[in-house]
């Protein structure tokens, strides 16, 4: 009796080993598809962010004040293409072709300085250089990643989905936990997206603050391509610590076809739009956001770029809201 009881309590453990190693290889197969919802998920807080004001202020259904979000949103981005689409497409196709040509004169440069032809040759003979394309053409690389089609039109569907009907999901997702912790998570849920609404509506705010500041600044100064330079600094803003240090690279490059001069304008105008931006726009607009570490984002970035990829970098400051929120309601009551 004591042999097939023990042999019974081994067999259910294996089972349950099995599973949880089963659920865990699925979750990794399966890892992308959970970033893109979770993207549906920062789109749905998007729209509600506008619908929720709508409905406040004029005292309407909420489907219809969601449905009326969603028709701004649209007739706004079709508005800025229509407007700015050509132009930014026109621009964007000088710098793609300016950086490499930009480089080659940096390198140029380089080499007619004390010490700088060691430093060219051994960079020439390096696997650096067989890598340069793809560095140069980060900026494409960048809206490829933000414009892929299919994965673009997944997020925005299953956004407008989520905006609809926030409360079916979220209960649908609570019953799948035990009964005695759904209020727990409930109400840990509550808190995340009221922190991401927050977060999200001041990152926007801050990518066009810090995009515009590059466009005019570098227009005013002559380097080419003002306009994509600021659309890109404007969008890769999203990406903490890396995002500046990355738009400032193409920049740089195509001011040193002007002159050695405009790039060291170049470089202080991003050094001053950075101290801005770090100590002035971000503090004011996320004051009542999560504070996150600066060591913290970066090591999430390197997590969240190897588990997912580009678009787990792209997404890494979100994701990172989420685990800190819910550690809020892991810790003890007596540290709360």
């Amino acid at each position: 009796m004591d042999k097939q009881m023990t042999d019974t309590v081994y067999l259910r453990r294996l089972i349950v080993t099995l599973a949880v190693l089963a659920a865990a290889a699925l979750l990794w197969w399966l890892r992308l598809v959970i970033l893109l919802v979770f993207a549906a998920v920062i789109m749905a807080i998007l729209i509600r962010s506008l619908s929720n004001p709508i409905r406040a202020r004029l005292k309407l259904p909420d489907g219809a004040a969601v449905a009326i979000a969603i028709g701004i949103l649209a007739i706004l981005s079709v508005t800025i293409f229509v407007i700015f689409g050509w132009r930014m497409a026109e621009q964007f196709a000088q710098m793609m072709d300016l950086l490499p040509r930009a480089f080659e004169n940096f390198l140029n440069w380089l080499n007619a300085q004390p010490l700088g032809a060691p430093i060219v040759a051994s960079f020439r003979n390096s696997d650096a250089a067989s890598a340069l394309p793809a560095v140069l053409h980060l900026p494409a690389y960048a809206l490829a990643l933000l414009g892929g089609l299919a994965d673009v039109l997944l997020v925005l569907a299953g956004g407008i989905y989520l905006a609809y009907q926030p409360a079916l999901y979220r209960k649908g997702l609570l019953r799948l936990l035990p009964a005695s912790g759904r209020k727990e998570v409930g109400v840990a849920m509550e808190d995340a997206g009221k922190t991401l609404r927050k977060w999200l509506l001041a990152q926007l705010a801050a990518m066009v603050m810090v995009g515009t500041l590059v466009a005019l600044g570098t227009w005013v100064l002559g380097v080419p391509a003002a306009g994509a330079l600021g659309l890109f600094a404007g969008a890769v803003e999203f990406i903490p610590i890396a995002g500046p240090v990355v738009s400032a690279i193409p920049a740089l490059l195509l001011a040193m076809m002007v002159g050695v001069d405009t790039a060291g304008w170049t470089l202080l105008l991003f050094v001053a739009i950075q101290q801005l931006e770090g100590n002035v726009i971000v503090p004011l607009l996320q004051q009542s956001a999560i504070n996150i570490p600066p060591m913290v984002t970066l090591f999430a970035l390197l997590v969240t770029g190897i588990i997912f990829g580009p678009l787990g970098v792209v997404l890494a400051t979100p994701i990172v809201i989420i685990v800190a929120e819910g550690l809020k309601w892991l810790r003890p009551a007596e540290d709360s």
